[in-house]
């Protein structure tokens, strides 16, 4: 299943889903809920994602993939600042 937002595409293997719901519970945003019906946790709220990837690592069975969509305009390097 793929779930894709303005910023962020999220990537579930539902045949490797174990059940445990801890993607849900780690979610600090509660974009994560559990859906009876796939019998595996979805990304409800998927705008509501700030990338903090707890749900991709504490996967059990590694079946979530969080993919951000924003690219950033500015090179960090570039942008130092100004030091007098």
């Amino acid at each position: 299943m793929i779930v894709t937002s303005s910023d962020v595409k999220f990537v579930v293997d539902t045949d490797r889903c174990c059940g445990c719901k801890v993607c849900v519970r780690r979610c600090i945003e509660d974009v994560w809920h559990w859906d009876p019906e796939k019998n595996c946790a979805v990304p409800k709220y998927p705008d509501e994602c700030v990338l903090c990837y707890q749900c991709e690592m504490d996967c059990k069975n590694n079946c979530i993939e969080v993919i951000p969509q924003v690219v950033i305009k500015s090179d960090p390097l570039l942008n130092k600042p100004q030091y007098e």
